[in-house]
Formats: C-alpha cells, structure tokens, sequence
C-alpha cells in the first residue's frame, strides 16, 4: 500500500514540475508552405520524452525499499496469525508487489525509452528486494526457498514489465488509429 502510494505521488511530482508537458504548437506555420521552409523549425522542440527530475530517480527507488521492507515486515509478523495449509498473508503480499509491479510501469512509461526501462528495473529490484529483506530480518533466519521465489519474482515481473515498456512506446510510434473515429464507408 505505501507503494502505491509513493508511486502515485512520484507520478504526481513529474507532473506538477513540468516534465510531462505537450510538445509546443506552432501557430505560425502554414501547412501550405513549401517543405524547404517547413525545415526551419525552433530548436526548442520537444521530441516527446522526458527530462528524468534528479529527486525522482533518488526518491522512488527508495520509497519502493521502504515499501517492500514494510510490506515485508507486515507479512512475515502476519505469518504466525494465520493458521492453516493456505498461507493468505503471503498471496496478499505477493498480489501487492505485483500490483505494485505494475503501477511502476505506468509510472516510467513517460521517461526517455532507455531511462524508462534502467529505472523501472531499479524500483523493480528494490521494491522485491526490500521485501525479502523485511521478511527475512522477522524471520530471523535465512530461508533458500523464498529467497528464490523472490529473486524469481523479481526476474518475471521485470521481464513483463520492461515488455509493457517496449510494447506502449511502440504504440505511440506508430501511433496506432482508433477504433470508432471517422468516416464509416
């Protein structure tokens, strides 16, 4: 939960500084004109990605490890509560990460292409790695099946995470035409 959190107040910081801002329209060109003065266009244009802010790359890392290491901490204290052969205090931890997984995403889906994938894998690993720590540091010992399944985790949400990455940014470059507009025939 404080995930989501802070990484909807990470989304919201991007965009009260200006990063996720419309490229400029150019009123004064016309689209009349040959190509040749079409070529002189202001150097200030935007190419639609992002300047990454410096206190984002440092604070939502962070914020993931601070989050997985409660989450971690809440589970593990959660684990000698619940009795039976379902444990549902880890499937609720493992539903949270995703989620959480999947919210860091949408959150660097606005970044550079090559910036987006570098720190989402970051968050990615300290949000994973920040919870077995948290569990683990309850646990009071080490336990070779679940740091496998973390580090497990951790590869299968960031392989589809990065895939998503790829798959939006190839969607706005080719800009995909919508279903229901324009002229039916």
């Amino acid at each position: 939960m404080a995930v989501a959190v802070f990484a909807l107040w990470a989304l919201l910081v991007r965009k009260r500084t200006g990063i996720e801002r419309n490229p400029p329209v150019f009123d004064h060109l016309n689209p009349y004109q040959p190509t040749s003065d079409l070529m002189t266009l202001p150097t200030s244009v935007d190419d639609g990605n992002q300047v990454n802010d410096p206190r984002s790359v440092i604070v939502l890392p962070l914020a993931c490890a601070l989050g997985g290491v409660a989450l971690g901490v809440v589970s593990r204290q959660c684990r000698d509560l619940i009795s039976g052969p379902v444990h549902y205090e880890a499937l609720v931890s493992l539903v949270v990460l995703c989620v959480s997984s999947l919210l860091l995403v949408f959150v660097n889906r606005k970044a550079m292409p090559k910036s987006a994938h570098l720190l989402f894998q970051l968050e990615n690993s300290f949000l994973w790695l920040g919870h077995a720590l948290g569990w683990l540091v309850v646990n009071q010992s080490l336990r070779g099946d679940f740091v496998f399944f973390s580090v497990a985790m951790t590869m299968v949400t960031a392989l589809i995470g990065s895939a998503l990455l790829l798959f939006m940014r190839v969607c706005k470059e080719r800009s995909w035409p919508r279903m229901g507009r324009g002229k039916s025939s």
